[in-house]
């Protein structure tokens, strides 16, 4: 990836742009490697005493750092700073505009403060003032090139970010329909972005994401599925979605012990809603690695790339659940050509051609309110049974990803969020 455009990094330091990254890991070393090993950093631990654990460098120019995530200000993971003209100003706009001071403006140096803050949905956010800092990011392999973070309410998150990061906004507009998206745009450049939430068909916390610019997306998925512990040669069913009784995981990871041995299973679940159902779920996976291998419970909230190379690599999707009032989850999956294997219930139906796209479960089911199938044992073996009709036959299951595909592109044009991010990826690629 390189960059041939004339506006990819002003040579001025503009206001607006991001300007350093911290990711806050429960294992730095681990993630050092990880990040030497796909984007070519050079990451070395700071000198003791100092305000940094660890200096991430590229192509001689320091990007950011790894901490440890107990020292996170907010929810681990990354964290993004920007660049402000006056760190007293943009804090004290971050009050007025929803949100609030997590650390007061602090003076580094002579030439440098810095504060963080909180926006209306509670991410934490870098203000970054630096006479000296080299200027955005340049669009090139090895650097972040992207940043975007899901709102629970668009209008207040743009307000918050145009007011207190200094951004100019536009909303996203593409093939002339407006959506509920907004970017940024600082010296002709657009490097942000803020959305609505589920605009990615997410089912996830709000967060902030980093995309980083890669010469091989290949090689850059294969090490995704190296660090993941993913095997890209057996086949495998993945399912993507939060830890709640509505999703209907238990019953999955209990239909998960009829599967032929050699499938890999592969769990994107987390933010549990409850004690309980985390605790279940715990139990669960502990129960089904001790009767197979190759059982993959990614709990942490991926960023699109890597959720999109984990869905690549897999054969069927599939959709437990025993509440989902349409299934955008299933509509990702089928974007990336996945067939699906889903509960007869709630949307799921119209989203799923069963025999053709993917295949459906019946479920009888409690009409309390709940959808707890009133036979689970029954709804679980039918359920297994699906689930390796189509993982057994891969020719099979590869016509309906493909039908799965074409129904998306066909039939739910704009509502097809997996579309969507292609759109959005495509769009930002365009501006160089």
């Amino acid at each position: 990836m390189t960059d041939t455009t004339a506006n990819a990094q002003p040579a001025e330091r503009l206001a607006g742009f991001p300007c350093w990254i911290e990711l806050y890991s429960p294992d730095i070393d681990a993630s050092a490697a990880f990040y030497r090993d796909l984007l070519g950093w050079e990451i070395t631990r700071a000198e003791p005493g100092g305000p940094l654990t660890t200096e991430v460098h590229h192509d001689g120019r320091l990007i950011g750092s790894f901490e440890p995530v107990e020292a996170a200000p907010g929810d681990p993971g990354w964290q993004v700073s920007f660049m402000v003209d006056d760190v007293r100003a943009a804090a004290g706009a971050a009050e007025t505009a929803g949100g609030s001071v997590v650390v007061e403006p602090t003076d580094v140096t002579e030439t440098m403060a810095y504060a963080l803050a909180s926006d209306p949905d509670g991410n934490v956010v870098g203000l970054l003032e630096d006479e000296d800092c080299e200027g955005p990011y340049p669009y090139q392999a090895g650097m972040p090139v992207w940043f975007d973070v899901l709102a629970s309410d668009l209008e207040p998150a743009e307000r918050f970010y145009r007011e207190t990061a200094g951004w100019p906004t536009r909303r996203l507009t593409i093939a002339d329909q407006e959506q509920d998206f907004y970017t940024s745009v600082v010296g002709g450049r657009s490097v942000s972005g803020v959305g609505r939430a589920g605009y990615f068909g997410e089912e996830v916390p709000s967060r902030w994401r980093i995309y980083f610019g890669v010469e091989d997306a290949d090689a850059a998925a294969a090490a995704t599925l190296k660090r993941l512990g993913i095997d890209p040669d057996r086949p495998t069913v993945v399912f993507v979605g939060r830890i709640t009784r509505q999703k209907g995981l238990p019953h999955l990871l209990r239909a998960c012990e009829q599967l032929p041995a050699d499938v890999q299973v592969i769990l994107c679940a987390g933010a549990p809603d409850t004690p309980e159902i985390k605790a279940e779920v715990e139990g669960l996976v502990a129960r089904l690695r001790e009767k197979r291998t190759g059982v993959v419970w990614i709990e942490e909230m991926l960023p699109r790339p890597e959720l999109i190379a984990v869905l690549a690599a897999s054969d069927v999707f599939v959709c437990p659940s025993v509440y989902e009032p349409l299934g955008i989850v299933n509509l990702e999956a089928m974007a990336v050509g996945l067939p699906v294997v889903g509960s007869a219930t709630g949307g799921i139906p119209d989203v799923i051609v069963d025999g053709e796209t993917g295949l459906l479960v019946p479920i009888d089911q409690v009409q309390d309110g709940t959808g707890t199938p009133i036979d689970p044992a029954r709804f679980e073996a039918d359920l297994a049974e699906r689930l390796t009709t189509l993982v057994t036959d891969t020719e099979a299951a590869k016509a309906m990803g493909q039908a799965a595909r074409r129904r998306v592109e066909e039939h739910f044009a704009w509502e097809a969020i997996a579309q969507r991010t292609m759109d959005v990826y495509n769009w930002v690629l365009a501006q160089g």
